[in-house]
């Protein structure tokens, strides 16, 4: 009988046990943030399972269930920090300090991408009415040696998806992004700006073709390929750094955009269907 009610208690002492998550939030000059927000977001269909406020720098999630996570850290005038955590039966997780960096100036003042990004840019982008244009391809390589967002908008050409979950342009790329074992489909998701009013102006289909025959860029072109090819335009992000966990099963899940979890997403205010403007 002693036996068994010892049992029972042990039983009871791990069940009521939890696991808790804390860290920090400073600027880059090591300061503390004393507002900001944490979220932590269920890998599978990034769902935000639990949200706390940063407290003089700090925080601290108490309890936290057992299990993989995409942790999100939004601050005003910082960049959205972004990241994954893992976390065990009966451990407290101690992230550390974390650094989140200034907001970039497009983002708060509707510029162009910073000058240590430009150059980058350039052998590959070209300008069409004030706007940068370029194919999925295109911006995917760009992506992957920086993490480059169009505040004041970009137009961007792919062949166009459509279902019920959502929408994105899509290419076939020579290779693709990869966040350890995991590679991040060549798309990029869309969302209808329907608060926007105002018009970009017309684009003739033959303005596009440069960017989809260059020589040596087969794969660009329209003529080889099936698929409704269109162009989009409007504010074009992506995330400073692109996050994938494993989420059971063998499989990993990315926090990324659209139904697909892309690793950028278009809010776009115009469409182009080959040439019409709709």
């Amino acid at each position: 009988m002693i036996r068994l009610l010892f049992m029972v208690l042990v039983a009871a002492s791990a069940g009521n046990a939890s696991s808790s998550l804390v860290g920090a939030v400073i600027d880059p000059q090591g300061r503390p943030i004393s507002r900001a927000q944490v979220l932590l977001l269920n890998p599978v269909d990034q769902k935000v399972l639990y949200e706390t406020s940063v407290v003089q720098g700090t925080f601290r999630i108490d309890p936290v269930a057992p299990k993989s996570y995409f942790i999100n850290i939004k601050a005003l005038g910082f960049q959205e920090y972004a990241d994954s955590v893992s976390v065990a039966q009966d451990q407290s997780v101690d992230m550390g300090r974390i650094a989140v960096k200034i907001g970039r100036l497009e983002e708060w003042c509707g510029g162009e991408p910073t000058s240590s990004a430009q150059d980058l840019v350039d052998a590959h982008v070209h300008t069409e009415q004030g706007y940068r244009m370029m194919t999925v391809c295109e911006y995917l390589n760009l992506r992957a040696k920086a993490p480059l967002s169009y505040g004041s908008g970009a137009i961007v050409i792919g062949i166009l998806v459509q279902t019920p979950q959502g929408s994105w342009l899509r290419q076939s790329c020579r290779g693709s992004l990869r966040s350890g074992d995991y590679s991040w489909p060549n798309a990029i998701a869309l969302e209808e700006d329907t608060s926007f009013t105002g018009t970009s102006g017309g684009l003739n289909w033959a303005d596009f073709l440069p960017h989809l025959t260059r020589p040596g860029n087969e794969e660009l072109d329209p003529r080889d390929r099936a698929g409704n090819w269109a162009a989009f335009f409007g504010p074009l992000r992506t995330r400073d750094k692109l996050v994938a966990v494993p989420c059971g099963n063998g499989e990993q899940c990315a926090y990324g955009f659209g139904a697909i979890s892309a690793p950028a997403g278009l809010l776009y205010r115009k469409s182009y269907y080959f040439g019409e403007v709709k």
